[in-house]
């Protein structure tokens, strides 16, 4: 629905006396030829407009280095790409109705994608690329102190798949240094409890996304380590379920020798005859000594879990002898033990016992 218009130059031919005129040029005029226009055909040189329909993928990297396929219309050969103003790289005319291209570097964000023929035409599909801007993550949101080690969870990310975990540990507020690399949501992590106090780690896990961009969060909580109650700590003989489990400090090696019950037996005598070193009421001793006809029966404090044996002496000075097999206390807790010896009423004057607890 273009008007046009069409001009005609005409020359006419024929025979006049004279110039032709108004006078003698009229309508009962016969000339000699005449003109006949059987058709017009009209063109329109006005050049086509390109069209974006689409384009696969529309997001990537703020990098740029993704290959991008644009569909649509009247695309020509040698056409050039723009992406928010940058141009982009390889393209490559396919046919008319899709160019290929790589993107180029560019600020997180949606950005206008622009198609230029060498006619001057253009097309532009509106924030038809999006940059991927730094992955959504809340950071660190648990941590679980474990024996020699902690456990660190955390909620999925959101971003640019593959998505991605950075670990960072360290003995100092944000001081962390990176520790590993995880895709998953959890993770169990080893650490040394310490030996002559105990050792507080902190920690800081931040996402990576497939375009390599890191959210950058600060969110940090710390952990002691439990201590392995098997264990000893401190290296002082005792282990730190027993130290633990009766107020000691498993970091403390002087306590060994400590009697805090005043019964007369250190701590470490009391770990190794497995009683109370905080109750005066459960001492490892000797009970009593009562005689039986011949025999002589022997009485003890003992501590549940223990071997022991009665060894016995006739010369103060001397040196113990084992008199009985080892014996195993079965039970719980602190119990009363006896063995029996067997003639000891006659065999000597002078008798010294003690009960001896076997490693």
């Amino acid at each position: 629905n273009k008007p046009f218009y069409i001009i005609m130059n005409l020359a006419v031919g024929g025979h006049f006396l004279g110039d032709p005129s108004d006078s003698n040029i009229n309508s009962n005029t016969t000339f000699p030829g005449e003109v006949q226009v059987d058709y017009v055909r009209v063109y329109d040189d006005t050049p086509s407009q390109p069209v974006i329909l689409s384009i696969l993928p529309n997001n990537g990297c703020t990098v740029g280095g993704t290959g991008i396929t644009i569909s649509g219309s009247n695309f020509l050969s040698g056409a050039t790409i723009s992406i928010g103003g940058v141009a982009a790289g390889s393209v490559t005319f396919v046919n008319t109705n899709t160019l290929t291209a790589v993107t180029p570097a560019n600020s997180a964000g949606g950005k206008n994608v622009v198609v230029n023929n060498p006619d001057t035409t253009s097309a532009t599909l509106t924030n038809g690329f999006t940059y991927a801007a730094a992955p959504t993550f809340a950071g660190l949101s648990g941590v679980t102190a474990m024996i020699e080690g902690a456990t660190l969870s955390w909620s999925a990310a959101s971003g640019v798949p593959p998505l991605t975990y950075d670990v960072y540990k360290g003995t100092e507020s944000l001081l962390e240094d990176l520790l590993l690399t995880t895709n998953g949501l959890s993770v169990f992590v080893p650490l040394y409890p310490g030996s002559n106090s105990p050792i507080t780690y902190f920690f800081v896990v931040q996402s990576i996304d497939g375009c390599g961009n890191n959210d950058n969060n600060l969110v940090e909580a710390s952990v002691q380590p439990l201590l392995d109650p098997n264990n000893d700590q401190d290296g002082d003989g005792m282990s730190n379920g027993f130290e633990q489990g009766h107020g000691l400090n498993p970091f403390d090696a002087t306590d060994a020798a400590a009697d805090p019950d005043g019964d007369g037996l250190s701590n470490l005598q009391e770990y190794f005859a497995g009683t109370d070193p905080t109750d005066k009421a459960s001492p490892f001793h000797i009970l009593a000594i009562a005689r039986e006809g011949d025999d002589l029966r022997i009485n003890w404090a003992d501590a549940a879990g223990r071997t022991n044996v009665v060894e016995a002496t006739s010369d103060p000075s001397g040196s113990y002898t084992n008199i009985s097999p080892n014996i195993v206390i079965l039970g719980n807790g602190v119990g009363v033990t006896n063995y029996l010896d067997a003639g000891a009423a006659t065999n000597a004057s002078l008798l010294l016992y003690r009960i001896r607890v076997v490693p």
